[in-house]
């Protein structure tokens, strides 16, 4: 468990890395950040498409569409899936010329990674807001998607906890009420005490959290500032509330 802690943090520190020198165009040592994970983790398509990125702005496109096939490869082999929604768009903005060095000017925004934490209940949004999230490079653990076949649930969720930057809590009239996710946040507000650093990013779908008598709820309440997703199934409303929520996952820095 603790390989496999440091592990991640080692990937989400080389990512970073990448990420800073390509918003300062040292595109050098982007591609050297970037490969250094690509090379370790293959299959991590936040980081092929960082560096098909940074091929393209470097004026190495044949570069850049050869690392597509790099990483559906890999994708293959390892995973047996395909590459995703957001990896597929890029390789045909850059196919098409919409992508290129010199019409495009990318500045990679650094957001702090999530683990999601949520009921079963209100899946419907879950997936909706991952899928946001995701293709706006945003790195989220999510249960469904991550969960690996096997894994033992509480030990793999705590891990999941420790080594992201947030832990993003789905508050509403399901999850108030479940030990599972009571369970997450006392682990949560454990690592906040632990590591003196903010964990709980707080968002709820309903009223309940704010009139609730659970305890460990009440408790964020007070503490915490709740970001309002009340009207998610009403679009220009989600999209408001999403992008307050993006500005405020903006890492500091």
């Amino acid at each position: 468990m603790e390989r496999a802690r440091l592990s991640q943090i080692y990937s989400n520190t080389l990512v970073t890395l990448g990420r800073r020198c390509f918003a300062d165009q040292q595109f050098d040592d982007a591609v050297r950040w970037f490969q250094l994970e690509t090379n370790k983790n293959p299959w991590n398509e936040e980081a092929q498409r960082l560096l098909m990125m940074v091929f393209v702005r470097s004026g190495q496109r044949s570069q850049a569409l050869r690392q597509y096939e790099i990483c559906a490869t890999a994708l293959h082999l390892e995973l047996d899936v395909e590459p995703s929604i957001a990896t597929n768009q890029l390789l045909d903005q850059i196919a098409s010329g919409e992508f290129n060095r010199d019409t495009v000017i990318y500045n990679p925004i650094l957001y702090y990674s999530c683990c999601i934490c949520y009921s079963s209940y209100d899946q419907q949004f879950v997936d909706r807001l991952y899928k946001d999230l995701k293709t706006r490079g945003i790195t989220c653990w999510y249960a469904l998607e991550d969960m690996k076949i096997g894994d033992e649930i509480r030990t793999t969720i705590d891990q999941a906890i420790r080594i992201h930057d947030k832990l993003l809590l789905i508050l509403s009239k399901h999850s108030v009420h479940s030990r599972w996710v009571q369970s997450e946040v006392e682990t949560a507000f454990e690592q906040e005490i632990q590591n003196n650093r903010a964990l709980l990013f707080p968002i709820r779908l309903d009223e309940v959290v704010m009139d609730t008598d659970e305890a460990w709820a009440a408790d964020i309440r007070r503490q915490k500032h709740i970001g309002d997703f009340t009207q998610w199934k009403e679009h220009d409303a989600y999209q408001k509330a999403l992008k307050r929520l993006l500005r405020d996952l903006k890492a500091e820095g």
